[in-house]
């Protein structure tokens, strides 16, 4: 048997490494922020956790945040995203 995806569109958004407050605007609250304050580091690292149906993913920077059909939310690797979505 052979399935094929429906064609439906969702809302996404692109994490850059710097847009954590859009990020966070557009998920809301199942999107963490965690600062890694190193001693003496000239910027401060951030940790975004998203929390999803399957459980906590870490998002990366350049990781696409999609919303699902049901509202949810999950991480998309960059590489999975170019393959399996086109823009509109």
């Amino acid at each position: 048997m052979i399935a094929r995806k429906k064609p439906i569109e969702i809302e996404v958004m692109q994490y850059n490494g710097l847009n954590h407050s859009e990020c966070k605007a557009f998920v809301g609250k199942a999107l963490q922020i965690e600062s890694i304050d190193d001693d003496g580091a000239e910027y401060v690292l951030l940790n975004l956790r998203l929390t999803t149906m399957e459980g906590v993913m870490m998002v990366k920077p350049f990781s696409w945040i999609a919303k699902g059909v049901k509202n949810e939310f999950l991480a998309i690797d960059n590489e999975i995203f170019e393959l399996t979505y086109d823009l509109l």
